[in-house]
């Protein structure tokens, strides 16, 4: 999947809204997402924080899986990556395509 199917995938899956930010932002070009609660997330390939937001919305029964496909990706889970998060999160939730 390339990174820009990811992040639609996670923004889609999260209920995120990507934000129009023009390459004069100086975010540009990070995209960054607003969340139905009113915050600001970053994107979740490369920060830590978004992918702790979107590890929030797995239904808890989808937890174990989400660390068995975590673990698959890297061991120990604890020292995984943003995008080696979300890459287990869309496995999880199956959305990933190879």
């Amino acid at each position: 999947m390339n990174t820009e199917a990811q992040r639609t995938a996670i923004k889609e899956a999260c209920g995120w809204i990507l934000t129009g930010l023009h390459e004069s932002d100086p975010l540009y070009p990070q995209n960054m997402f607003f969340a139905s609660d009113g915050t600001w997330i970053g994107d979740p390939l490369t920060d830590l924080n978004a992918m702790h937001a979107a590890e929030k919305v797995l239904p808890i029964e989808v937890i174990e899986q989400y660390f068995h496909h975590l673990l698959r990706i890297c061991n120990p889970a604890f020292c995984a990556t943003a995008s080696q998060r979300a890459e287990a999160f869309l496995k999880t939730l199956r959305l990933w395509k190879p």
